[in-house]
C-alpha cells in the first residue's frame, strides 16, 4: 500500500510539473501571438497610410499636369508643344496611380486596412469635447458672418447664395456640437437607461 501511495504522489508531482510547463508554454504562445498580431496591425496600418498618401499625391500631380497644359496653351510654338506633352505625360502617370487607389478601394482591401488604422487613432474624451466646443464656436461665427454680410446699409436683409450657405453650415456645425455635448450629459444617459428597461 505504501508503494502505491508513493507512486500516486510521484505521478501527481509529475502531473503538476507537466501542468506548469504546459501553462508556461501556453502563456508564451499567447504572448507571441499577441506580438505577431500587433506587428501585423502595424504593417497593415503602414501599408494603408502609404497607399493613401500615394493616391492623394497622384491626384494633386494630375491636377498640376492639367494646369501645366492649360498654362502652356496660351503660348505658341515650341513652348506650347513642350508644355502640352509634359502635362499630358504627368497626367497619364498620375492617373494610373489614381486608378490603382480606386481599385484598392473598390476591392475593399484598402477600406479594411484604413478601418484598422483608424482604430489605432481613437480619439480621447477631452479631444471629442474640444472638437465639439470648436464646432459650436465655428458655427456661431459662420452664422453671424452670414447674417452680417447679408445686411445691406439700410438694415434690410439681402442674402445671396454665399451668405445662405454660410448660415446653413454654421447651423449644422452648432447642431453637431450641441448634440455631442447632450449625448455626453448624465441626464441623457439616464433617459436612455430608463428606456432600455
Amino acid at each position: 500500500m505504501a508503494v502505491r501511495k508513493r507512486v500516486d504522489v510521484a505521478q501527481a508531482e509529475q502531473n503538476n510539473a507537466t501542468d506548469k510547463r504546459l501553462a508556461s508554454l501556453l502563456s508564451r504562445i499567447d504572448e507571441e501571438v499577441e506580438f505577431k498580431t500587433q506587428e501585423c496591425a502595424a504593417e497593415i496600418g503602414k501599408r494603408a497610410l502609404k497607399e493613401w498618401l500615394k493616391g492623394l499625391m497622384a491626384f494633386s500631380v494630375a491636377i498640376a499636369g492639367g494646369f501645366l497644359m492649360w498654362w502652356s496653351s496660351t503660348s505658341d510654338g515650341f513652348h506650347y508643344w513642350l508644355g502640352t506633352i509634359s502635362g499630358l505625360a504627368i497626367m497619364s502617370v498620375s492617373v494610373a496611380y489614381c486608378v490603382e487607389l480606386i481599385k484598392l478601394l473598390i476591392s475593399g482591401d484598402l477600406t479594411k486596412d484604413t478601418a484598422a488604422l483608424m482604430k489605432e487613432f481613437a480619439m480621447k474624451e477631452w479631444t471629442k469635447v474640444f472638437l465639439a466646443f470648436v464646432s459650436i464656436l465655428g458655427g456661431l461665427t459662420l452664422s453671424i458672418a452670414g447674417f452680417l454680410n447679408g445686411r445691406n446699409r439700410w438694415g434690410q436683409f439681402d442674402l445671396n447664395a454665399y451668405d445662405a450657405i454660410s448660415i446653413f453650415i454654421g447651423i449644422v456645425l452648432m447642431a453637431g456640437g450641441i448634440t455631442s455635448f447632450l449625448t455626453r450629459s448624465k441626464s441623457y444617459k439616464g433617459r436612455i437607461g430608463m428606456t432600455k428597461d
